[in-house]
């Protein structure tokens, strides 16, 4: 069953910050894995704590409510692609993860002594920026990480 959500706009609070037509089950399924992030950040899962930690790691003009945030806390909407990506990069998990769940279609996999390991999201971005480094700045982080030189 799909769920209507009434949007109220305003010129710099988000109001619902909601996907709109949202299914019910998978609001519900966000809401579980979403406390579940939290938890594991050592945060409370309260409306208002949420809303003051997404605001504090939100770069746009657009504030969270306690409301909007209650709401995602309670499984009633799902948020937004945009603040998926806030709330993946401040509780360091994949918006994927928070959207869908794990699965094995979108959780990289790393192999090492025939035994495979899932690469968290926190490990992505490390290798991203590892990945963006020029070649003298790689030889370094591995001279510090004790690994041997490509040469």
């Amino acid at each position: 069953a799909l769920k209507s959500v009434t949007v109220l706009l305003s010129s710099n609070v988000d109001l619902i910050g909601a996907t709109l037509n949202s299914s019910t089950s998978e609001a519900q399924g966000f809401s579980k894995r979403l406390i579940a992030a939290l938890e594991d950040n050592g945060i409370k899962a309260s409306a208002t704590v949420v809303a003051r930690h997404f605001n504090s790691h939100n770069s746009s003009d657009k504030t969270l409510t306690s409301h909007a945030a209650r709401n995602w806390l309670l499984g009633n909407v799902m948020p937004r692609q945009e603040h998926l990506r806030v709330l993946s990069n401040w509780l360091k998990v994949s918006p994927d993860h928070l959207r869908f769940g794990k699965s094995q279609a979108n959780t990289p996999l790393f192999q090492s002594s025939g035994v495979e390991h899932e690469v968290s999201f926190e490990d992505q971005q490390f290798l991203a920026k590892y990945f963006s480094l020029t070649a003298a700045q790689k030889a370094v982080v591995r001279s510090v990480a004790n690994f041997p030189s490509d040469s």
